[in-house]
């Protein structure tokens, strides 16, 4: 949530694509959290 509050979109991403792969349920929690809806399609495909 630091990045986010920084303003830095790409490091977001970046967090939230290091964190599908480790961790979905808290990667859907912070996709949720910061409004990033563009990584939600990402989440279908996964078990939570």
């Amino acid at each position: 949530m630091a990045w986010q509050h920084c303003n830095e979109p790409e490091r977001v991403a970046a967090v939230i694509e290091h964190t599908l792969s480790h961790d979905p349920q808290t990667a859907q929690r912070l996709i949720r959290d910061t409004g990033r809806s563009d990584f939600m399609h990402r989440l279908g495909s996964m078990q939570l």
